[in-house]
C-alpha cells in the first residue's frame, strides 16, 4: 500500500513519513478512526515505507521484492491479528480469506469481515491463544529485513485479554513495530492505550470525496447527495456507489407514503423488500433518510436546501408542506432507534413493520394546518 494510493490525509502522511526518515517512528502504534477514513490503508503504507528497499521522501517505491510482498500482505516478517470466532481461534486459518477481502476492498471494515464468513450469529473475538501466537511471533528472528511489524486489525476485539500484551508493547524485542487499528479507541483497555503513540486517522474532506467520486466517473448530479451521505468516510462513498442513491431516494419515500396510508397489505409488502436487502444495505436506507430529513429541516428553517438532486428536491417541497419540525424530529429518533436495532441484529421484518407504525402515528399528529400527507 503507497501513501499515494490513500485519499486526503495529508498532514498525517507528512507526519508518519517525518517521523520514519529522522528514526522516531515510536514501537507502538495506534490508528484510530473508521476505516473509511484509511486507518487500515495507512497502517500499511507505513509498513511499505519502513520495508521499501529504496524509499524516497515521499513514498516506497512500489517495485522493489520487499514493496511486492507487503502490497499482497505476504511478508514474512507482517504479520496479522483479526477477529475470529470460536473460543480458542487464531487468525493464522482466517487470514487467506483476509487477504482476499483487504485486496477487493482496502477501506473494508468488521462488518465486511463478518459478512464475507457468512458468520453473523457467532462470537467474535481475539483470544488469549492469539495474544500469545502475537507473543510467539515477535520474538521470532526477522526473516528478511531489519523489522518485525505485527498488525492488530480491530483491536476493540481483544478486550481484557490484551491485558496480554502489556510486556510486549512496553518492553518489545529489538526491531519490532507493533500497530493496532481500531474504529472506537473508548473500548480498547487505558493500560493498552497508555503504551501506545495514536494517531488519529480523521475524516476526509468534502473536496477529497469529491474528487475521488468524479475520478470513478460518477455524474455531478449525484456527486453532492454521496458526498453529504458520506460525511468524510470514503467506505460509506464507495457503498453509496453500488447501491444507486435513486434507488434509496424510492424507498424512502415509499416508506413514508405506505406509512401514513396505513394499509396493511402495502406495509408488509415494502416490508418485505427492505428484509431483502443486505445488512449494508439496510444501514444506508437509514443513512439516506437521515440525511434526506437534514436537508427538509434546512428547507423549512431556511428555504434552502444544498444538496439535494431536482427530484429529491420536490419531494423535499412537498414533504414540507406536510411535516412539523417537531415530526422531522421524531422520525430521526426512529431512524436511530433503527439503526442502533439492525447493528444488534434484530429481526428487520419485526422492526421495520414496527417502524411504519410508529411513522404513521407520527404524520397523522400533525397540526391542523398542514396538507394533507396524502398528497406525499
Amino acid at each position: 500500500m503507497l501513501f499515494k494510493d490513500i485519499t486526503g490525509q495529508s498532514e498525517l502522511k507528512e507526519r508518519i513519513i517525518h517521523s520514519i526518515r529522522n528514526e522516531r517512528l515510536p514501537h507502538a502504534i495506534l490508528f484510530s478512526g473508521k476505516a473509511g477514513h484509511g486507518t487500515l490503508p495507512m497502517a500499511l503504507a507505513t509498513i511499505q515505507y519502513i520495508f521499501c528497499e529504496n524509499p524516497d521522501e515521499t513514498d516506497a517505491c512500489g517495485l522493489c521484492h520487499s514493496c511486492n510482498k507487503v502490497s499482497k500482505l505476504i511478508h514474512p516478517d507482517l504479520h496479522f491479528t483479526v477477529p475470529a470466532y470460536g473460543a480458542k481461534a487464531i487468525t493464522d486459518p482466517f487470514m487467506p480469506s483476509f487477504r482476499k477481502l483487504f485486496l477487493e476492498n482496502t477501506y473494508l471494515n468488521v462488518d465486511d469481515w463478518i459478512d464475507t464468513n457468512d458468520a453473523e450469529n457467532k462470537q467474535w473475538n481475539i483470544t488469549a491463544e492469539e495474544c500469545l501466537h502475537i507473543i510467539k511471533n515477535l520474538n521470532l528472528q526477522a526473516f528478511e529485513g531489519k523489522y518485525k511489524v505485527h498488525i492488530v486489525w480491530m483491536g476493540e476485539y481483544l478486550g481484557h485479554e490484551g491485558n496480554r500484551l502489556l510486556k510486549l508493547i512496553e518492553e518489545p524485542p529489538n526491531d519490532t513495530i507493533f500497530i493496532i487499528v481500531a474504529e472506537d479507541e473508548d473500548r480498547i483497555l487505558n493500560t493498552v492505550m497508555s503504551r501506545c503513540q495514536v494517531f488519529k486517522v480523521p475524516p476526509l474532506h468534502d473536496i477529497e470525496i469529491e474528487a475521488y467520486l468524479r475520478s470513478k466517473g460518477i455524474s455531478e448530479s449525484d456527486i453532492s447527495a454521496i458526498t453529504q451521505m458520506a460525511s468524510g468516510d470514503l467506505r460509506e462513498a464507495i457503498l453509496l456507489i453500488e447501491r444507486q442513491i435513486s434507488a434509496l431516494d424510492k424507498l424512502f419515500l415509499a416508506w413514508l407514503r405506505k406509512s401514513y396510508q396505513g394499509n396493511g397489505i402495502e406495509m408488509s409488502n415494502w416490508v418485505d423488500e427492505f428484509a431483502a436487502l443486505n445488512r449494508e444495505e439496510q444501514k444506508k436506507f437509514i443513512q439516506y433518510g437521515l440525511n434526506f430529513l437534514h436537508e427538509l429541516l434546512l428547507l423549512k428553517m431556511t428555504g434552502q436546501v444544498r444538496r439535494l438532486r431536482d427530484e429529491e428536491k420536490e419531494t423535499a417541497i412537498k414533504l414540507n408542506n406536510v411535516l412539523q419540525v417537531h415530526q422531522i424530529d421524531e422520525i430521526c429518533n426512529l431512524l436511530n432507534k433503527c439503526s442502533i436495532a439492525i447493528e444488534r441484529y434484530a429481526n428487520t421484518k419485526l422492526l421495520m413493520l414496527d417502524g411504519s407504525i410508529q411513522l404513521k402515528n407520527i404524520i397523522k399528529l400533525k397540526r391542523a394546518d398542514t396538507v394533507s400527507a396524502a398528497k406525499i
